[in-house]
């Protein structure tokens, strides 16, 4: 799964398909991507590798997957490089953001697992100094943000 708009409906984690080796647990329900989502239900009966509360990831899941049937977290970490690499090294599949493992996908030590009728979006928040009036790139960056948000160009 992922956090940020557009980055939902996807689980990413597990260890590449081709792997191998290493005694390292499978990959989630549904083979790594192939075929069609999978259920809700599957990701929340899934032990995972998890952030730590507060974090945007973390929010956003607990949010969506919530009741008895919710597995606990085999593991809970406070960073994303942290959770990506119990993931490469087959403790539990995970969920992250898009960006935070596109390398990762890009290369194959990580695979996604697409999961219906789910939406990871949350908030982002830009910040800067008081009294500061932002130019160059990173008032771009804000002025683009806007657009996006209020859905013009």
């Amino acid at each position: 799964y992922g956090g940020g708009r557009g980055a939902g409906g996807r689980w990413r984690g597990g260890r590449a398909p081709s792997a191998g080796g290493g005694g390292g647990r499978p990959p989630p329900p549904g083979g790594g991507g192939r075929g069609p989502p999978r259920p809700r239900a599957d990701l929340a009966a899934t032990p995972l590798v998890v952030r730590e509360p507060g974090s945007g990831t973390r929010h956003a899941l607990d949010r969506l997957l919530t009741g008895p049937d919710v597995a606990p977290p085999i593991l809970e970490l406070s960073s994303n490089a942290a959770v990506k690499v119990a993931v490469e090294t087959g403790v539990a599949p995970a969920v992250l953001s898009q960006l935070a493992v596109a390398a990762e996908l890009r290369d194959g030590r990580l695979i996604e697992v697409p999961v219906a009728d789910l939406d990871l979006w949350r908030p982002l928040f830009a910040v800067w100094r008081a009294r500061t009036r932002l130019t160059g790139p990173a008032a771009e960056l804000v002025r683009l943000a806007r657009t996006a948000v209020r859905g013009t160009s």
